[in-house]
């Protein structure tokens, strides 16, 4: 009698794989649903850092707009038509994206920095002057 060990994330990520094919369906040669790119953020004592993972993206398919605190990142993965070649598997998603964050009180809408390398994005927001760690000086008297 042997006893199978059970790894939950390979369950989780089967479930997942399934999704995605039963939701692509049969007949399509990709699957065109709205997908979510990774993201990263974080914060220096200066600014809040995003970091979003899109592979396969031109930096022209990509818009930044922030309205109202927010920060809105969307865009589109597109697939470059090849009609001589047929399709086995399919299991890279193309279609929208979108993410929206609300910004802290404390970033500073007007100094923002994005970048684009290597099918990665980063967006720099720097923090408001008056938000920023100071040191206080003591005076002494007498």
């Amino acid at each position: 009698m042997s006893i199978a060990t059970l790894n939950p994330w390979q369950v989780l990520d089967q479930l997942q794989q399934d999704a995605i094919r039963r939701h692509s369906g049969k007949n399509t040669t990709t699957s065109t649903r709205r997908w979510h790119p990774a993201v990263d953020i974080n914060e220096s004592e200066d600014s809040f850092h995003i970091v979003m993972d899109l592979p396969g993206i031109q930096p022209e398919n990509v818009s930044i707009e922030i309205e109202d605190n927010q920060l809105k990142i969307s865009g589109e993965r597109t697939q470059p038509s090849n009609d001589s070649n047929k399709s086995h598997h399919n299991e890279r998603v193309i279609g929208a994206f979108s993410r929206q964050f609300r910004l802290p009180k404390d970033a500073d809408v007007t100094q923002v920095n994005a970048s684009f390398d290597l099918g990665v994005l980063s967006i720099e927001i720097a923090k408001q002057e008056e938000s920023k760690p100071r040191k206080i000086s003591i005076n002494v008297k007498g």
